[in-house]
C-alpha cells in the first residue's frame, strides 16, 4: 500500500488529507462504520462490493462525512483502487460541481490511464506533499472530471465554449445568452439541467480556476491577474477572490510562496 500525506490547516476552506493506492487489492475492506471528511475511490481494476453494490473497472465511489459505509473487493477477482481524503466547504462545493456520482455514491469515469500518470507523478514524491502540490494534483483530477463529462444541449456546448474563449473579458451572463440566442432563464434551466450547477457559477469558477493558477505560477502584479480573468477594478476582483477562496488573493501568493520555500 502507498500514501501521500500532507500537513493541511484544519481551517482551510479545502483540505487535502492523503492520496493512496493499494495494488494488491485483497486488503481493500473497510466497515461497516463513517469518516468524517470526504473520500473519492477510482477502481483502476478488478471489482469490489460498495455497500452491497458491485463496483468495477471504470467506476467510483464517494464518501461523504458520516456517511454509512461498508465496502471490500471481489474475493476472485480483487480491486485495486486509487483514493483521495479530503475535507473543507470548498471541498464539499466541488463534489456538488464535478462528481456526477449518483444517490448511493457511485459514479463512472473514463481518465484511468490519466489517473495511471498521476501515479507514476506520486511515486517519484516523498510521503509527505507541500500543500500547494496536493492542491494542484487534486484540482488535476478534477479537471478530468470536467472533461470527461458530455454536453448533449448544443446551446450549453456553445455557451461554455464562449465563456472559455472569453472569461478573460467583463463578460455577463446575459452577453453569453445572447450570444447563443436564447434569454436568461432558459439558459439557467438548461445548465442546472446538464452541468448542475447556473451559468453564473460556472463563469465564476472558471475565474477562479484561472486566477489561482495566475497567482499560483506567475510574478504578475494582483491588477494584472484581475484583468486576466475579466475584472477591471481589482478592489471587486479582491472581494471576489476572498469570498470564494477565504483568503485574499495576496495572502494566497504569500502561502504559496512560503510552501514552496519549505
Amino acid at each position: 500500500m502507498y500514501t501521500w500525506h500532507t500537513h493541511s490547516d484544519p481551517n482551510d476552506a479545502l483540505q487535502i488529507l492523503e492520496f493512496g493506492y493499494d495494488p494488491v487489492g485483497l486488503n481493500n475492506k473497510w466497515g461497516p462504520g463513517r469518516r468524517n471528511f470526504y473520500i473519492l475511490h477510482y477502481v483502476l481494476d478488478g471489482k469490489g462490493y460498495f455497500n452491497g453494490t458491485c463496483i468495477k473497472k471504470g467506476q467510483g465511489f464517494l464518501i461523504t462525512p458520516m456517511m454509512s459505509v461498508e465496502y471490500h473487493p471481489d474475493p476472485a477477482e480483487p480491486w485495486n483502487y486509487f483514493w483521495i481524503c479530503f475535507n473543507g466547504k470548498v471541498g464539499q462545493e466541488l463534489c456538488q460541481e464535478y462528481i456526477n456520482a449518483d444517490e448511493s455514491g457511485i459514479f463512472d469515469f473514463n481518465f484511468q490511464i490519466a489517473l495511471k500518470q498521476t501515479l507514476g507523478e506520486l511515486y517519484n514524491r516523498e510521503p509527505t506533499l507541500g500543500n500547494m502540490y496536493a492542491l494542484s494534483l487534486f484540482y488535476k483530477i478534477l479537471s478530468n472530471h470536467e472533461q470527461s463529462k458530455v454536453l448533449k444541449n448544443p446551446y450549453v456546448e456553445e455557451a461554455v465554449w464562449y465563456m472559455h474563449m472569453n472569461y478573460h473579458k467583463p463578460l455577463t451572463v446575459t452577453q453569453v445568452a445572447d450570444v447563443c440566442g436564447i434569454n436568461d432563464r432558459y439558459m439557467y434551466n438548461l445548465f442546472m439541467r446538464h452541468l448542475g450547477i447556473s451559468p453564473k457559477q460556472y463563469l465564476n469558477n472558471l475565474r477562479l480556476k484561472n486566477a489561482a493558477h495566475i497567482l499560483k505560477n506567475s510574478d504578475c502584479t494582483i491588477t494584472e491577474a484581475a484583468y486576466s480573468v475579466g475584472f477591471t477594478d481589482v478592489l471587486t476582483f479582491s472581494r471576489f477572490f476572498s469570498k470564494h477562496m477565504e483568503v485574499s488573493p495576496r495572502a494566497y501568493r504569500k502561502r504559496r510562496k512560503s510552501e514552496v520555500l519549505n
